[in-house]
């Protein structure tokens, strides 16, 4: 069975558990509407502690950071609706019935809000996400690999300023430019030029700066429309 499907099975059983121990423990007359809300309630919130792993996990679209983000918004929330519906068990218990009623109106609404909150947060993260996860970044990227990589001074020269070209190059328009595709062909190969003398490199080098000047004119003329 996988991970996940365990933890909705821990969730269910948990549920199931609670609601057991409330129907031993709980005297026949003291089943008032506000106890029964009441119960009924944190049995969920019990539930929900253990879903909410599957919840986190489950999720697609924002990466690594959006689920670790996740993990303290979702510890919040489930450890606040717990401590929210316990008190409201306990009043209702000992007769503050419309005081438990009203915690139980709070607990449901604060889990809407946080829940809401909750995506915000991941559609955040999202933007954020694929905006760092953009070419000119991944090209950053991949020529401080290969200035790493090289032992020579005159490549490592050559390097550098493409390294500083592509830091100051114009973030991406949704599609891409024309010239991406020969950008990453010209930096894919460069590893195998590392070591060659530099002629081929440096042209390699000039071929990608020529392509990142065109890229620049077509981006700002996409952005001026």
């Amino acid at each position: 069975m996988p991970t996940l499907g365990l933890f909705n099975w821990a969730a269910l059983v948990a549920a199931i558990t609670v609601l057991g121990m409330a129907l031993i423990l709980v005297p026949e007359a003291a089943w008032t509407t506000p106890v029964m809300i009441s119960i009924g309630l944190f049995v969920l919130a019990v539930a929900f502690l253990f879903y909410s792993t599957s919840l986190i996990a489950g999720k697609r679209g924002t990466g690594d950071a959006g689920q670790f983000a996740s993990i303290g918004l979702v510890g919040v929330l489930s450890a606040g609706l717990l401590l929210l519906t316990a008190t409201a068990c306990a009043l209702a218990l000992f007769d503050f019935g419309k005081t438990a009623m009203a915690l139980d109106l709070f607990s449901v609404g604060g889990f809407v809000i946080g829940l809401l909150l909750l995506q915000a947060a991941r559609n955040l993260l999202g933007s954020v996400t694929n905006h760092e996860s953009s070419r000119h970044h991944r090209w950053h990227g991949e020529a401080q690999v290969l200035r790493g990589m090289t032992t020579d001074r005159g490549e490592g020269e050559l390097l550098e300023k493409l390294v500083d070209k592509l830091h100051h190059a114009p973030s991406d328009l949704s599609g891409g430019s024309p010239q991406d595709a020969e950008i990453d062909a010209l930096l894919g190969k460069m590893s195998g030029l590392l070591g060659s003398g530099g002629n081929e490199l440096a042209e390699a080098v000039r071929q990608v700066e020529l392509l990142l000047l065109q890229r620049d004119v077509f981006l700002r003329a996409g952005r001026s429309k």
